[in-house]
């Protein structure tokens, strides 16, 4: 390759690198992030957990409601009147009887002994006394960070694109940093010899 040809290609390799590396730095940030937040969530991160409370109280609430499949229904239709019903099943919550009522928009689970229900949507857990009170809101932080180390987002509406520019951004900078870095220092060698 004629001197002028290498320069001008190290010279292209060199703003390539650069434009890559401001492109990926906060999806690179982002996922370093979020993987150290994984391996070390509940040494590191402690302060990021939600406040517990004692589920134990729900059986000697005071006024304890029991639910039916209709009653269950009703309640997710009241929550989002504009999403239908698309599953509805018992299964224990918590080791407690339960109905499970499933929507687009979240998850209803309502304890058939006690009346006390869980909202699921996206990343949180919201926690209801049956007379609609409320008791505990959760953030699974896990969750959210683990979307966005393998996404990039926090949901699957890209599915996995942006992580899979990242992974291809992360290659051509590697390799263009490294024919970077490489190239002056053949030259040099061969010059020697």
């Amino acid at each position: 390759m004629k001197p002028t040809t290498l320069i001008r290609t190290l010279g292209i390799l060199r703003k390539t690198h650069s434009l890559l590396g401001v492109f990926i730095f906060p999806l690179v940030l982002v996922a370093g992030f979020t993987g150290f937040y994984l391996n070390h969530s509940s040494s590191l991160f402690s302060f990021l957990a939600s406040q517990e409370y004692d589920e134990s109280q729900f059986v000697t609430w005071s006024d304890v409601v029991p639910t039916t499949v209709t009653s269950a229904s009703a309640l997710a239709n009241t929550i989002w009147p504009k999403s239908e019903i698309t599953r509805l099943f018992r299964k224990d919550y918590h080791n407690r009887p339960s109905y499970f009522v499933e929507t687009p928009d979240g998850t209803l689970i309502v304890s058939r002994e006690t009346g006390h229900y869980f909202v699921k949507t996206g990343f949180t857990r919201t926690t209801y006394a049956p007379d609609g009170e409320l008791i505990n809101k959760k953030f699974y932080w896990g969750a959210l960070f683990k979307s966005l180390h393998v996404r990039g987002w926090p949901s699957d509406r890209f599915g996995t694109l942006l992580g899979d520019i990242t992974s291809i951004a992360l290659m051509l900078f590697a390799i263009s940093g490294a024919i970077v870095w490489w190239t002056p220092r053949i030259r040099r060698l061969r010059r020697k010899s």
